[in-house]
């Protein structure tokens, strides 16, 4: 009893010591781009939230391909593929993605977000498994209905930009309910983009919740040798779909973390 009291204070203690900082200056961002949205940094260093639109931080949606990050770490620690680099057999069904359209690896299903390798990986691991590692993780609303190669895009699976944050925050401090091997690797294949003095780490998604509105997600974190800044960037449709949403998902953050001084122009 005593211990556990103890790691409540200390727990309380660490909320109390966080700060928020909103900016508002920045939600005309997501105008420009015709939608709504939100989006949330954590400042590991400094234990500090940066947030635009900082309402709409808990709010859980599908997180359609981001869920590619732990649906990662389920494949490679259940033995479903050994590491990134095991050829997956193109199964000569024709998509629409061109890349899609040929053998594949671990590295180059996440690189291209290629769903049909997920959706066979996770039928490979099953309900009972993928079920366990979404508890254990307390994963989004850890529901898993709606088929096992479904959930994460059929808006079952929900999760709020905090939660994607703390996640986030979890597999870089290795605290997951996976072996090291099996982070390091998910770790590696995130890799973005990076130069001499920044490591930047990234996941597209794009998915469908509230009555079928398009949901956009750039989730990701920062490396720097000072600090690391882990963030989630979530775009909805306000009505008409632009030809820009895919690419203000990710333009948005950027512009948000540049005017921060969080990452410089050349990433």
């Amino acid at each position: 009893m005593q211990k556990l009291f103890i790691l409540l204070s200390v727990f309380t203690l660490t909320l109390l010591a966080q700060t928020t900082k909103e900016h508002r200056e920045f939600a005309s961002l997501y105008k420009k781009h015709h939608v709504s949205g939100c989006f949330i940094l954590l400042d590991y260093k400094n234990n500090t939230w940066i947030t635009v639109n900082g309402n709409k931080t808990n709010i859980k949606l599908t997180p359609a391909s981001t869920f590619k990050l732990f649906n990662s770490l389920v494949i490679l620690e259940s033995g479903a593929l050994k590491d990134e680099n095991e050829i997956i057999p193109w199964d000569k069904i024709k998509r629409s993605r061109d890349e899609w359209n040929s053998d594949q690896t671990l590295k180059t299903a996440f690189k291209y977000s290629s769903v049909w390798v997920y959706q066979l990986l996770a039928r490979k691991v099953g309900y009972n498994t993928m079920k366990s590692f979404i508890t254990k993780a307390h994963y989004g609303n850890e529901k898993v209905s709606g088929g096992i190669d479904q959930f994460w895009l059929n808006d079952s699976l929900k999760i709020s930009p905090r939660q994607q944050v703390y996640f986030l925050k979890s597999l870089y401090e290795n605290t997951l309910p996976f072996s090291t091997h099996s982070m390091d690797i998910v770790k590696l294949i995130s890799i973005h983009k990076q130069d001499s003095t920044t490591i930047y780490h990234g996941k597209t998604g794009w998915g469908y919740s509230n009555n079928s509105r398009s949901t956009g997600w750039w989730i990701g974190y920062i490396e720097t040798k000072n600090n690391v800044y882990f963030f989630a960037n979530c775009v909805q449709t306000t009505g008409k779909l632009y030809p820009d949403f895919a690419a203000c998902r990710i333009s948005i953050a950027e512009a948000i973390m540049k005017k921060l001084g969080l990452l410089s122009e050349g990433l």
